[in-house]
């Protein structure tokens, strides 16, 4: 058993950060051109389809229930009650959809982007020059802060935590709200990962997506090794 201990808010010298993910299962997405942007709401995936001008409705084992046209060629993609978000490049847009596809409204991204989520009123979106923007609904920035991953893309919002996929490393982060570390995951399958989501309601799960030209969606458990770096000297989980 490995103790974490932190000292003025710093891990000890060769004390690795690093959690562990369990493949459970994985299925084809529903579209070959790549992967792109995920998100997990009501008991059903959502996979942005891009230049197909779809956004797909599947179950958590790949059967797919709907498309739904998306004329903004969704990359990012964040499903809530009342909507969805995607975002675009060339140019690089944040839009507002209704959740049957309507464009409701969008902006121009705070700068090149990917990854877009919908979080206490808010919404957060990874952009390559490696820090995230918080934003209002209107595309006003907030703030904005560096974050570890060397090519961020996809990012899931929790009520704590924030989870952002790193497509240079293959490495999944869960992060502050202000850039800090709090675990980071290898993946352990799929290569050029793109979208990520989370699923928490009987156990721990992350779903990420990765390939280019073979794309697939995999469903992994989570082993966390985790710290909380919000007050100093205080550690969230000790044991590993």
């Amino acid at each position: 058993m490995k103790r974490l201990m932190v000292i003025a808010g710093t891990l000890l010298a060769g004390v690795s950060l690093a959690g562990r993910l369990y493949i459970v299962s994985s299925f084809p997405a529903p579209h070959d051109h790549s992967a792109l942007g995920l998100d997990y709401y009501g008991g059903y995936l959502y996979n942005a389809g891009g230049q197909k001008k779809t956004i797909y409705q599947i179950t958590t084992t790949g059967s797919l229930v709907r498309r739904i046209t998306d004329l903004t060629k969704g990359q990012g993609i964040d499903r809530t009650a009342a909507e969805f978000w995607t975002t675009t490049t060339y140019p690089d847009h944040i839009c507002r959809l209704s959740t049957t596809g309507s464009i409701l409204y969008s902006f121009k991204a705070p700068g090149f982007g990917y990854g877009i989520t919908f979080g206490a009123g808010f919404l957060w979106y990874t952009r390559t020059a490696r820090d995230i923007c918080k934003i209002t609904t209107h595309g006003s920035i907030l703030t904005s802060f560096e974050v570890p991953a060397r090519l961020p893309l996809g990012i899931y919002c929790e009520p704590s935590y924030l989870w952002i996929v790193d497509r240079y490393n293959s490495t999944i982060y869960e992060i502050t709200y202000t850039g800090s570390v709090v675990d980071s995951f290898p993946a352990p399958a799929g290569r050029e990962l793109w979208g990520l989501t989370r699923q928490v309601e009987t156990e721990e799960y992350v779903w990420y997506t990765a390939g280019r030209t073979d794309a697939w969606i995999y469903k992994a458990r989570v082993s966390f090794t985790r710290v909380a770096p919000a007050s100093l000297g205080r550690v969230k989980a000790l044991y590993r």
